[in-house]
């Protein structure tokens, strides 16, 4: 596994300028076992450069294309920047003496693939060179890379020994500092931890006040050689005219710069009000204030979004939950209420158009209701059930005073009431006048 960082910086501790970096970090092979560092290395590092103010841009698990096309777009932000960071953790080879970095997509089947699989770092360093005063590369070489030996054995004995353990030395053109994990050649060993012994000894150090890029390595150097047993041993080359500080431990000025930098890279990637509002309670009047507003008010309008779309979805779901409960009232015959029942298909069907005034298959199903409950009332008074009939009239009327066979079925039903004989009025009269008389002599 290689982790390259390149840095383009400005060349003294007091001066402090932009800082730009690329970090990747490839962990997922196609054809090659997981590796379970870079990826981690990748995001340690992001997180501790944003720290100390670059503008990082993360890209993980790079196929070639998605390699180069990061490198392409590094290059362009690198022109009138002071500080150049990139960081590569993943596969690397090394080849006729040349450095390559390996996609994750890369397959290594015959040497003629390297010019077509892989990303040579010579690339990489041409981009940083031209555009920067100085350039700091980091390499975190693999012990074992299984491309490597896959490709060497398809070499032959002849031609494998191009295939060289580690990686080659590089010499480093003016303003260039380049650190390997271990010396030209070797193989670094494994991380039994979260990162790579060199990245995690680099992340140690790399936020030291006051402390020199070359001084910095001697002290990861000293911790990788310890944690390993002197297994491993970091080794560094420098053509630096300039110093560089990653952190300067006296400049508060820096400091609040970079801090406050710190805090708009969180409003800014992290799509959370709350990093907006802490950086502008923060700093009022600090250098982003105008783009953390701007952020905090896309941030909210995404919230207000989200939530009326919530709450859209819950209707629906509350709407198709009673759907399903009037349909089944339908079928049973639980048309409107009766006997004190206070759960209805027509009372069910008029809630859902409280929630939803449009919905059609409630509109439909009242009318069904209204079909059956009529359909109903003829059967009654064709059976001379009239007192039903009366009662279904009523509660037709009530749920629907607008339907037109209210008044048809009401003569229908009065139609079909018996009426009195001649001698039942009579009888009826008798007992009218009995009635009065007794009222009267009492």
């Amino acid at each position: 596994m290689i982790a390259t960082l390149f840095l383009f910086g400005v060349g003294t501790a007091d001066a402090a300028g932009d800082r730009v970096a690329l970090v990747v970090g490839n962990s997922e092979y196609m054809h090659a076992p997981f590796l379970p560092n870079p990826a981690n290395d990748a995001l340690d590092i992001r997180e501790k450069l944003t720290s100390l103010g670059f503008d990082v841009k993360l890209i993980q698990d790079a196929s070639r294309t998605q390699l180069e096309d990061a490198i392409r777009k590094f290059s362009k932000a690198l022109r009138g920047s002071s500080v150049g960071l990139f960081f590569y953790a993943g596969h690397g080879l090394q080849v006729h003496g040349e450095n390559y970095l390996v996609p994750i997509d890369a397959a290594l089947m015959d040497e003629a693939d390297i010019q077509f699989e892989t990303v040579s770092v010579d690339v990489v360093m041409d981009q940083m060179e031209r555009d920067s005063r100085i350039s700091l590369v980091f390499l975190d070489a693999c012990r074992d890379n299984p491309l490597a030996n896959k490709l060497a054995r398809s070499m032959g004995t002849s031609r494998s020994t191009s295939v060289a353990r580690g990686l080659g030395q590089i010499e480093a053109g003016m303003g260039t500092l380049l650190a390997y994990s271990t010396q030209p050649g070797n193989v670094a060993v494994d991380g039994d931890g979260r990162n790579s012994p060199f990245t995690a000894a680099l992340l140690e150090h790399i936020g030291e006040g006051g402390l020199e890029v070359r001084q910095l390595l001697t002290r990861v150097r000293a911790d990788v050689i310890k944690k390993s047993n002197g297994k491993q041993i970091p080794w560094d080359h420098s053509s630096l005219v300039d110093d560089f500080y990653f952190s300067q431990k006296k400049d508060s000025a820096q400091s609040t710069v970079t801090a406050e930098k710190y805090f708009w890279e969180k409003c800014d990637t992290s799509n959370s009000a709350d990093y907006c509002a802490a950086y502008l309670a923060e700093y009022p009047a600090g250098a982003y204030v105008s783009l953390a507003n701007i952020k905090l008010r896309h941030i909210r309008r995404e919230e207000q979004r989200r939530t009326e779309k919530n709450k859209i979805q819950e209707e629906k779901d509350t709407i198709n939950a009673l759907q399903k409960k009037c349909n089944t009232y339908l079928q049973v015959g639980k048309l409107v209420s009766s006997h004190g029942e206070e759960e209805n298909a027509a009372k069910c069907y008029f809630h859902i158009l409280e929630l939803d005034a449009g919905n059609h298959k409630a509109t439909e199903g009242l009318k069904i209701v209204a079909d059956r409950l009529v359909e109903l009332i003829k059967n009654e008074i064709e059976a001379k059930s009239l007192k039903f009939a009366e009662r279904h009239i009523d509660q037709l009327s009530e749920n629907f005073p607008g339907d037109r066979r209210i008044s048809d079925l009401k003569i229908s039903k009065e139609a079909a009431t018996p009426r009195p004989t001649p001698a039942q009025d009579e009888d009826s009269r008798r007992e009218q006048q009995r009635s009065t008389r007794t009222f009267v002599g009492w």
